[in-house]
């Protein structure tokens, strides 16, 4: 039971960051749709660091409570602006944040498909 246990956490953890980077898919795809608005200030999510946290002592300790992580739009050096108008969208930036983002999420969308699986497999052993 004890490898049941394990892929359970290793579930919640994935979960968890599976949630954070829909946050940020959302932000970024604000950002990108309001490039053109003057004033607008992009966010950006932060989530790894508390999730770290939460994890820090696994797998050692397989108790693993990550349900305080949760994802936190800031908005990245609101007084610094990209142009005239006041936007801090930076299109390019905001294209390969996407991507990397994207990357992540299919990652972390292939751990959980494999985690399942094995909780497939040894619940019919």
């Amino acid at each position: 039971m004890t490898l049941f246990n394990e892929l359970n956490a290793q579930s919640s953890i994935l979960r968890t960051a599976l949630t954070g980077v829909a946050k940020r898919h959302s932000v970024i795809s604000n950002n990108i749709t309001n490039a053109d608005v003057p004033g607008f200030v992009a966010g950006r999510v932060e989530f790894e660091s508390a999730l770290a946290d939460a994890t820090a002592n696994y797998p050692r300790n397989r108790n693993v409570d990550v349900s305080g992580v949760v994802p936190t739009v800031h908005f990245q050096n609101p007084n610094f602006r990209h142009r005239i108008d006041g936007n801090n969208v930076d299109i390019e930036t905001e294209m390969v944040n996407l991507y990397q983002n994207s990357m992540r999420f299919d990652t972390i969308v292939s751990s959980i498909t494999a985690n399942s699986q094995r909780m497939r497999t040894i619940l019919q052993q």
